[in-house]
């Protein structure tokens, strides 16, 4: 299916807490993405799921998971920050000019701390999967 104008954004967050259960963040309005095919006319949304979901910034007083909201709505005491050894699951909806997803998509993201400039590497220290839902 192809559509036009796509916009994805983040409706939900939890995060593990220390009795290994996940705890809803509270947010007032869902958060947008900043989608990577925002310049593209028209993208196929069962086939191109592409998104700029996140980055590590490691030269930081808190290194750690971003996600790649667009930061003029992000408020200063937002807490979708994934820290050293912690877990946070996102549920992300999309919608478009011709489309609307009934379908929610979680994720998950752990991160260890730990840095490596190798991906290979990388890819162990910090854990992004997909998941059924923001608690289980």
């Amino acid at each position: 299916m192809r559509v036009r104008n796509v916009r994805v954004y983040l409706t939900g967050l939890s995060r593990k807490g220390p009795d290994g259960l996940f705890h809803s963040v509270v947010f007032n309005v869902p958060f947008s993405y900043n989608w990577a095919h925002e310049k593209l006319p028209a993208v196929d949304v069962n086939r191109q799921r592409i998104l700029d979901f996140g980055i590590i910034v490691k030269n930081s007083p808190q290194p750690g998971f971003i996600p790649t909201l667009n930061e003029l709505k992000m408020p200063a005491n937002f807490e979708g920050f994934v820290l050293k050894d912690q877990i946070l699951r996102y549920c992300l909806e999309i919608d478009a000019e011709n489309f609307s997803s009934a379908k929610q998509w979680f994720y998950e993201v752990a991160w260890d701390g730990d840095w490596d400039d190798e991906r290979a590497k990388m890819e162990q220290h910090l854990r992004i999967r997909e998941v059924g839902s923001l608690s289980s």
